[in-house]
């Protein structure tokens, strides 16, 4: 059986300069290492169906509680929107980040280089809270809040686009079944004009598509209002609880920790090369 200490001892010079050389290459090292900082968002994702024509037209009260906030699977929907390459190249565009990476746009693959840069400094969660929270890192502290904050805002407007899209199609369809029905009711009451006194039948049958028509025509219009109404709302679909402000602390690297790390490292490995030096001797 080998003791350990007497041949540490014996070698404790070796271990000292190893100690010094490691500590001063990682001290000097980690000295040069570029600060970054991390700025955080933080929201609810809102319920879609708060403006859906049915919750904000009715009359009388319906049976089950509307909830402001919106159930996981819409918080789901909301972080596949903001992990989608919609929003990275956006920011990668907006920010000139290619140029901020540093990434020739004159080699292969530039595009990808550049999304994987994002993708390692964003971060884009589910709170235990049911909140989203979205983070980014970055050299330069009031950049990565500026990158943040638009990520949000485009995430609202991603989601707005789409429920206004919906509506506005919905919209549009009722404006050209407007037009439909105002023709045929336009041809019913000519029709009724000139109809003949005599055939009195013919004319009653006429009056009661009339009638129809334009009970018709009524309901048609109020939905048709009813949905250029909603296509026209300016809510939000976020609540947002904290903007992101530029850190006044780097969140990376933690250079003690590197150094005591390394140090310690260096020092066990060169113990283990000299214990089985003297074993093998």
């Amino acid at each position: 059986m080998i003791e350990i200490y007497p041949i540490l001892y014996q070698c404790k010079k070796v271990l000292l300069l190893t100690f010094l050389f490691t500590l001063i290459v990682c001290s000097v090292s980690v000295y040069y290492m570029d600060d970054y900082y991390t700025s955080k968002s933080t929201f609810f994702v809102s319920n879609p169906n708060i403006t859906e024509r049915l919750n904000l037209y009715k009359t009388e009260a319906t049976e089950g509680e509307i909830h402001y906030f919106g159930n996981d699977e819409e918080i789901d929907r909301t972080l596949s929107i903001a992990q989608s390459a919609l929003v990275i190249q956006y920011i990668s565009d907006k920010y000139n980040l290619k140029k901020h990476y540093g990434i020739d746009t004159t080699k292969s693959f530039f595009r990808s280089k550049t999304e994987k840069k994002i993708k390692a400094n964003y971060q884009v969660q589910k709170t235990t809270m049911g909140a989203i929270e979205v983070r980014f890192e970055d050299k330069d502290p009031e950049l990565a809040a500026q990158i943040v904050n638009d990520i949000v805002d485009k995430i609202d407007k991603i989601k707005r686009n789409l429920l206004i899209s919906t509506k506005s199609e919905l919209a549009e369809f009722f404006r050209q079944q407007l037009k439909d029905k105002q023709l045929s009711i336009n041809v019913l009451r000519d029709s009724i004009t000139n109809s003949s006194a005599q055939n009195s039948t013919h004319k009653h049958l006429l009056e009661s598509q009339y009638t129809l028509s334009i009970t018709e025509f009524n309901d048609i219009s109020k939905l048709y209002h009813q949905y250029q109404g909603t296509a026209q709302l300016k809510t939000s679909s976020i609540f947002l609880l904290e903007e992101a402000t530029p850190s006044e602390r780097k969140s990376r690297p933690f250079r003690t920790l590197i150094v005591l790390g390394c140090t310690f490292l260096s020092l066990f490995l060169m113990s283990l090369f000299l214990i089985l030096r003297h074993r093998t001797n």
